[in-house]
């Protein structure tokens, strides 16, 4: 098993894309949803990487106030309304 604490060379600068299961891994109680881009990006850079980031979250978007979808998609993070059926 590799215990890496940071990137490895080679990923430092690498495109970073993060599914979010936002149904399951809802916001945080507390957490300000327009922190959350800005937490994801502290982690990673934390890890060194330096690349771009992108962020999509996937769920069933009607269960999320109208306000956090806002705030959330303001900071560039991609909201996908997925519903799955439940046969």
């Amino acid at each position: 098993m590799v215990d890496n604490k940071v990137a490895e060379a080679k990923f430092e600068e690498a495109p970073t894309w993060v599914c979010w299961d936002i149904e399951h891994c809802p916001v945080p109680k507390g957490c300000q949803a327009q922190e959350i881009f800005q937490k994801i990006s502290l982690a990673l850079s934390n890890l060194n990487y330096s690349g771009p980031i992108s962020i999509s979250a996937y769920g069933n978007m009607d269960h999320i106030a109208p306000s956090v979808k806002e705030a959330l998609s303001s900071t560039g993070i991609v909201l996908n309304h997925v519903v799955l059926n439940s046969s």
